[in-house]
């Protein structure tokens, strides 16, 4: 094992294990360091093998998994706190991977969605697309909801927001057009 001389907090003074931790575990979902940790500094367990940073933002488990928060970059991804995002902003089409949300424990809390440009939502009619649970959508035109609705709006760009609904989900199926907003699921 190597580690940094501030990644512990108490180290043995008796005998052989002179200088040796006093002992340590992680916090099952965080793999934060607990017990004699200091929540700083930097372990490497050659035996496991795991890395970890005392902080818990970064680890790599003897299985593998790596964990990587608070930010950075891969492959011109940058990594956020709850996803990944392309390299560009949002005004030129970036494409935004979100996880969900995140509780205080690092547990996703909900499921995620992809979207791009500003288009964050399966309601948001700005230009771009979502994909998420409850549906996918194309800019102010197409909307395609998780029970099967689908709005489809007017073939020219104008300010009317009309759109054709198509609604094959009840025995009082029908095809409408003229709505003016988004009707939700």
């Amino acid at each position: 094992m190597i580690y940094s001389g501030n990644f512990w907090k108490n180290y043995s003074t008796d005998g052989d294990d002179d200088g040796l931790p006093t002992g340590y575990t992680y916090r099952s979902k965080t793999y934060k360091p607990t017990g004699n940790a200091n929540e700083a500094g930097m372990l490497i367990d050659l035996t496991t093998p795991e890395i970890y940073f005392g902080t818990g933002n970064f680890y790599v488990t003897k299985d593998g998994y790596v964990h990587a928060a608070k930010g950075g970059d891969i492959a011109g991804w940058k990594i956020g706190e709850q996803g990944l995002y392309s390299n560009i902003p949002k005004a030129k089409g970036r494409i935004t991977l979100r996880a969900g949300n995140i509780d205080a424990e690092g547990d996703v809390i909900g499921p995620g969605w992809i979207y791009s440009h500003t288009h964050e939502s399966l309601t948001d009619t700005g230009t771009g697309f979502y994909l998420g649970a409850d549906g996918l959508s194309f800019g102010s035109k197409v909307k395609i909801t998780s029970t099967g609705q689908m709005y489809l709006g007017t073939g020219a760009v104008s300010s009317t927001r009309n759109h054709w609904t198509i609604d094959g989900n009840t025995k009082d199926s029908y095809i409408a057009f003229g709505g003016d907003t988004w009707a939700a699921a």
